[in-house]
């Protein structure tokens, strides 16, 4: 029989290449040409919007209630689901730096700031729980 947390890691293997895509494409701010940073960046911004949100929800809805009944612990999921807040902030930035970034016609961006690079590395708490 399988438990609730066994096809956790698995189902959350398929996100290990849109997050290295992402940490290169955060690496190549400054360095790509505008025409492939505004391609990674979308890239990047589709894989949130469309994947990574919708399943970190998905897991809030559906997922860690059962954990906290199991558990009998309600805060048990509690810096999971400000992770994922975090990882939505962080998210809406991206849009607004890709916004800014990619309706540029001449001038190139800077390199990202070194937060904005280690930001792309899913939070401990997340990391623990899931492998």
């Amino acid at each position: 029989m399988q438990t609730v947390t066994e096809p956790l890691p698995d189902e959350h293997r398929h996100f290990a290449d849109p997050l290295e895509a992402i940490r290169q494409a955060a690496e190549g701010v400054g360095d790509l040409p505008l025409p492939e940073l505004r391609r990674q960046m979308d890239d990047v911004h589709t894989f949130l919007v469309e994947r990574f949100i919708p399943h970190a929800r998905a897991d809030e809805e559906a997922i860690y209630p059962s954990f906290e009944r199991v558990l009998d612990a309600p805060p048990a999921t509690e810096p999971m689901v400000r992770d994922h807040a975090e990882m939505s902030r962080l998210a809406a930035k991206l849009l607004a730096l890709r916004e800014r970034w990619c309706t540029a016609t001449s001038a190139r961006p800077g390199p990202a700031p070194v937060a904005s690079r280690a930001a792309v590395r899913p939070p401990r708490a997340h990391r623990a729980a899931f492998g």
